[in-house]
């Protein structure tokens, strides 16, 4: 929170800054910086070169994951696609690219394109195996773990109510709903 109300009071020296700036990584941390600064209170026309300026293989976007995808969301949709590509395939940092392969992991599985749910869970998993954001990929994003209809269920014995016992082997030919 004072971060930001810090921000609004620096608004007039970082636009007169990012207009006399000339290095490079000076300028993409500014430009970072005024990114983070809340839309009501930018110019437009310097949002848009922020977003221009920084390249998807910027190193920069490590320092704080949410102004790349504020920066993300101030994009159009094919621009915004294209960029995460970019990010996907140029950027060397490990913390950008799981960070956003996974953000596109949990995307593509609630949106159930899974051809897409399987090239981010393949990347993280052959890129990344140790990462903690592959770690939660195998748990909850895994694209053909989920139990679909037609398909075997996993074995399993759950204790109910009143010593009742379900077992995989009950519920066969049923549709079932088990709220643990």
């Amino acid at each position: 929170f004072n971060v930001v109300m810090r921000t609004y009071s620096l608004i007039e020296s970082i636009e007169e800054r990012l207009r006399g700036e000339n290095d490079d990584d000076a300028r993409q941390l500014l430009n970072i910086f005024y990114l983070s600064i809340p839309a009501a209170n930018k110019s437009n026309m310097i949002m848009e070169r922020s977003l221009r300026v920084i390249p998807p293989s910027s190193p920069l976007w490590s320092l704080d994951m949410q102004l790349l995808y504020t920066a993300l969301n101030a994009r159009q949709r094919e621009s915004k696609e294209q960029y995460i590509n970019d990010i996907l395939t140029m950027n060397e940092c490990e913390n950008v690219v799981a960070s956003v392969a996974y953000n596109e992991l949990m995307q593509a599985s609630v949106a159930q394109d899974n051809a897409r749910a399987r090239e981010m869970y393949k990347l993280l998993s052959e890129k990344y195996p140790t990462h903690k954001f592959t770690a939660a990929a195998r748990n909850y994003f895994k694209p053909d773990r989920k139990v679909k209809e037609g398909n075997e269920i996993f074995a399993f014995t759950i204790s109910g109510e009143k010593g009742k016992v379900i077992t995989s082997e009950s519920l066969k030919g049923k549709y079932a709903l088990i709220d643990v």
